[in-house]
Formats: C-alpha cells, sequence, structure tokens
C-alpha cells in the first residue's frame, strides 16, 4: 500500500504489469484513466481495478492529486 501525489497535468504512460493487479482509491483530484479499451474519469471516492497483463495509463486532469495504491499478487 502507497499513497502517491500528483501535480496537476500529471502524465503516466501506457504500461503493464504481468504479476500484478493493481488498484487505485481516489484521495483527491480528478483522473483521467485508459485500461485496455477502457478510458473512464474517476474522482475523490472512486476505486479503480487495473488486471495484470492489461496496458493502462492515466493523466490528472485536476490537481493537485493523491491516491492510494494498491498492488495484489497472487
Amino acid at each position: 500500500m502507497l499513497v502517491s501525489d500528483s501535480p496537476a497535468d500529471d502524465h503516466v504512460p501506457l504500461h503493464v504489469y504481468d504479476a500484478v493487479d493493481e488498484a487505485f482509491s481516489i484521495l483527491d483530484g480528478h483522473y483521467h484513466i485508459q485500461c485496455g479499451e477502457q478510458e473512464w474519469s474517476a474522482a475523490a471516492n472512486d476505486f479503480v481495478f487495473l488486471p495484470r497483463g492489461v496496458p493502462h495509463s492515466y493523466d490528472v486532469i485536476s490537481g493537485p492529486a493523491r491516491k492510494l495504491i494498491l498492488r495484489f499478487l497472487s
């Protein structure tokens, strides 16, 4: 578990985790998230699940933004 702060206009490019599922609990700010073919917005109190093996990325739409990151090993 890790809390991550991101400035406004932060961008994380498309990437893949093969060994872990990842999830975000959005604490502050507004994100645009892509996971595979899907795209959506997430804001405070939203929960995002990103399954292993699926390319994903995000952009901070308004910030500063903060999220709790959870990674699940099998």
